[in-house]
Formats: C-alpha cells, sequence, structure tokens
C-alpha cells in the first residue's frame, strides 16, 4: 500500500504495506518506550468490502515515512502482528498493527551459550553480534563475570541477564540501560540516547500543547506538541513552560506520534524511569 495523501498542509506521509496501495489512511500512530523491547505502530486503513482483511498477513513489510514538506522525514519499518476490524462509525476501517525493526534482532535471533571468566562489556559485544547487524555504542562496564549461562533465549532476554548479573554481583547502576535500534539501523546499548541532532525546543506559544507535570519524583510527566519527526524515546527535549516557570532539559522515556487526518501530534513521556533489579 502507498500512500502520500493528508488533509493537514505541510504534512507528507508515506505507508508501504506488502506493495498493495490505498487511497488515505485516516490515522498512523507510530510509539517508542525506553524499556520495551520494539517499537509499535498501528495503520488504519479503509476497507468497506473487506478485500485487504483477506490480504494483510502477519510478517508483510511495512514502511511509514512521515515529516514536514520540504525537511528530513522519519522512515519507519517493521512487520505486520495482526490486524483487527473498525468499530462503530470506522466499521468499514481495518487497524494494521505493525512490530518495529527491532523485533527480528532483538526478539526472533536466540543465544545459547556458556561464558567463563569473561568481562561484562565484552559479552555484550559478542551477545549483539549474533544479531548480525552492527554493532554501535555498547555502554557496559568493564567488570569481570565469572560465569554467564544462556539457554535459548532471545538477545534482548540474554541482555537483561547480563545487566542482571552486572547489577548483583558488582553493585553497577544498569536500571537505566536499554537497547535500541538507531535510524542507521545499528545497535545501541547504554543508559542514553544522545545522537547527534539538535534537541528540540518545545515552548509556551512554540509549539507546547499541553502539558501535565509529574505529580511526585517516581512519576512521569506528558507533553503534547506538534509532529516532531525524529523524536524518539532517549532523547533530550528542552521544555519552557512559562505558566508553570519550567524551562528545562528532560529526556523522553516514551514517544508516540499521532497523523490524523484533521491533526498531526507528537506526545513525549518524561520522568521516572523503573527501577528493574
Amino acid at each position: 500500500m502507498s500512500l502520500q495523501q493528508n488533509t493537514i498542509a505541510g504534512i507528507n506521509v508515506r505507508v508501504v504495506i506488502d506493495g498493495m496501495v490505498v487511497a488515505r489512511c485516516p490515522r498512523c500512530v507510530v510509539s517508542f518506550d525506553r524499556h520495551t523491547v520494539t517499537s509499535y505502530g498501528e495503520i488504519d486503513v479503509p476497507d468497506p468490502e473487506g478485500v485487504l482483511m483477506q490480504r494483510v498477513k502477519p510478517g508483510q513489510h511495512v514502511s511509514v515515512r512521515f515529516g514536514y514538506r520540504g525537511q528530513p522525514a522519519r522512515e519507519w519499518t517493521g512487520l505486520v502482528d495482526g490486524w483487527r476490524p473498525g468499530f462503530g462509525r470506522n466499521r468499514d476501517q481495518l487497524t494494521v498493527q505493525v512490530l518495529g525493526p527491532e523485533f527480528a534482532p532483538f526478539m526472533r535471533t536466540r543465544v545459547t551459550e556458556a561464558y567463563m571468566d569473561e568481562t561484562a562489556d565484552v559479552l555484550a559485544r559478542l551477545i549483539l553480534a549474533k544479531t548480525g547487524c552492527t554493532v554501535g555504542t555498547v555502554d557496559v562496564p568493564a567488570v569481570n563475570l565469572p560465569r554467564l549461562t544462556l539457554r535459548d533465549v532471545p538477545v534482548w532476554q540474554a541482555m537483561e541477564q547480563l545487566a542482571h548479573s552486572c547489577a548483583m554481583a558488582h553493585g553497577q547502576d544498569m536500571s537505566h540501560h536499554a537497547l535500541w535500534l538507531d535510524d542507521a539501523g545499528a545497535i545501541q546499548y547504554g543508559p542514553h540516547n544522545d545522537e547527534p541532532e539538535a534537541v528540540p525546543v518545545i515552548a509556551t506559544g512554540a509549539g507546547l500543547i499541553a502539558h501535565n507535570p509529574a505529580q511526585s519524583p517516581k512519576a512521569r510527566g506528558s507533553v503534547e506538541t506538534f509532529l516532531l519527526p525524529g523524536m524518539r524515546d532517549g532523547r533530550l527535549f528542552k521544555l519552557q513552560d512559562v505558566r508553570r516557570g519550567i524551562d528545562a532539559e528532560y529526556r523522553a522515556v516514551h514517544v508516540e506520534h499521532h497523523i490524523e487526518q484533521t491533526k498531526a501530534r507528537t506526545w513525549l513521556w518524561y520522568g521516572g524511569e523503573y527501577e528493574r533489579f
């Protein structure tokens, strides 16, 4: 499916699903979460005659490209996970559910190994190399682990076991570490996601639509702004909320891009990253 129409002036959207073409996409959502293995998408497709319901199958390739006309766009890819029929006013639509590009290397690739007397940073690279992807920055302490046994576990779980061993055996703070694919498809692992992009500024009167501050130190706040195609989890943004006297940088722990027929928004959550160990 190839979609290149949107009723919002200045917004370009292109959706391709296994070569099938549709005229429009009433809703498209792409979400990233700091400690979720894979990104996730939902695409609403008109299907009044039920044709696509018969043709869309799990495992089909999906590409979503969105952004502002004349500016760099984000291209997000994935695989069809399933679909659900619409209901009510949307009963003639089909919602296609998509798992992001992290699914194949981090969830399908499995590891069976027994490592002895090796440092954690070396083990991390050995595990990640099994995906066949380029391995980028791996920020893991060089502490010695006498033994690490992995028995037919997916890569993401192997990295969780490694982080847990570093935390339990050596007191290392691994609670902010995450595993992700960068925009070039290289694997990154570490506590931050500071890729070389300008930090977006979301300010009162200049992009800030709504701000719901965190109500406690461990809670999360949320920000609604206009579409920020390059934003994803782990990246910094600067928030200037004049009404609340806030002028600070925050790191997004959850990001959702919503593109509909009459509006395009990005939601960012910041605040507590819940302890895993």
